[in-house]
């Protein structure tokens, strides 16, 4: 008999118990960044990793002067009230208005869906 551990698996179904080596069950975890700390440097120093970019300052700025001039009962309209208008969470046009959204293809998405409720003209990203 060999010194290596067994691992007793059971199924309440089943009546009875399996049981199997150690050494044959196999690995289930993957790795989650396979690319060590060393590599990750070589990679910022050469300039491969990029950090996204972010809605630009002016466009943020619109887009909050937009907003305060929509007016319901002659109140200027909230986030939260312009979030559940056009469909958006809070945190997102939060995220707009500061300009701290990062330029993927699903953020541009909400981006120009906001744009289009607020009836902005067209600009740049």
């Amino acid at each position: 008999m060999s010194h290596c551990p067994t691992i007793v698996l059971t199924n309440p179904k089943v009546k009875s118990k399996t049981t199997v080596p150690a050494e044959n069950m196999q690995r289930i975890s993957t790795p989650v960044n396979s690319m060590n700390a060393a590599a990750l440097e070589r990679k910022i120093d050469s300039g491969e990793v990029t950090t996204l970019a972010k809605i630009p300052r002016e466009v943020a700025q619109n887009f909050m002067n937009a907003r305060v001039q929509q007016k319901i009962n002659g109140k200027a309209m909230t986030r939260q009230e312009l979030a559940t208008k056009s469909g958006l969470v809070v945190a997102d046009i939060n995220e707009i208005e500061n300009g701290t959204m990062t330029l993927t293809t699903a953020n541009k998405i909400k981006i120009r869906k906001l744009q289009t409720y607020l009836k902005m003209p067209a600009f740049t990203l």
